[in-house]
């Protein structure tokens, strides 16, 4: 699907978000690796942050403990809701279309602040602004919020999430919804409620 696409600009010439390039990373460490990505996942980030309640849910599987996802018909809630299962990935990758829980993003957290998941250096590389790069608010893969506060936020059909913990504090934040809105008005209400 990437073989005939260009480059938007040279690599370390400046910053730009791409699911894509999530992809081509997870198919990086397959190769580098040579495990499938899902193993590597579940083997070196999964289990050593104790994460039992988070994978990849497949299209023509029944999901089990795994909360559908909905959509509005239309602006008017009386219009009622329509399911996403049918627009959703295949198969999660390293781009997305993943599950989890309040808890296992928490552990999440605590895992790779506390260097279970990867060196203190390479943490801080992950965690920092790169302005060389015109990256004010984004990392190696994490966004950067008010302050210390990094995370991720996303969403696809029928979901949208916020995880953020603060870095000094290790407060976490994570609000995981299955049906499309605003999560920002929660994540403020969480926000104000630990810094008082």
């Amino acid at each position: 699907m990437l073989a005939d696409d260009r480059l938007a600009f040279e690599p370390g010439a400046q910053w730009g978000y791409s699911n894509t390039g999530f992809l081509v990373m997870g198919a990086l460490l397959e190769a580098v690796t040579g495990e499938e990505y899902e193993t590597y996942i579940q083997t070196h980030v999964l289990k050593p942050a104790g994460m039992l309640d988070t994978g990849w849910p497949e299209l023509d599987r029944v999901p089990q403990n795994l909360a559908s996802t909905y959509t509005p018909v239309s602006d008017d809630p009386t219009d009622g809701f329509v399911s996403d299962r049918y627009e959703q990935v295949v198969k999660g990758t390293p781009a997305g279309g993943g599950f989890s829980t309040l808890d296992d993003m928490a552990r999440f957290a605590r895992a790779l602040l506390q260097g279970q998941l990867l060196s203190p250096e390479t943490v801080q590389l992950m965690l920092s602004p790169k302005p060389e790069l015109g990256s004010e608010a984004y990392g190696f893969g994490a966004q950067l919020f008010w302050g210390d506060w990094v995370g991720h936020t996303g969403g696809g059909p029928g979901t949208v999430d916020f995880f953020g913990f603060q870095v000094k504090t290790g407060d976490i934040i994570v609000v995981l919804a299955n049906q499309v809105g605003e999560t920002m008005e929660v994540v403020e209400s969480a926000r104000a409620f630990l810094e008082h």
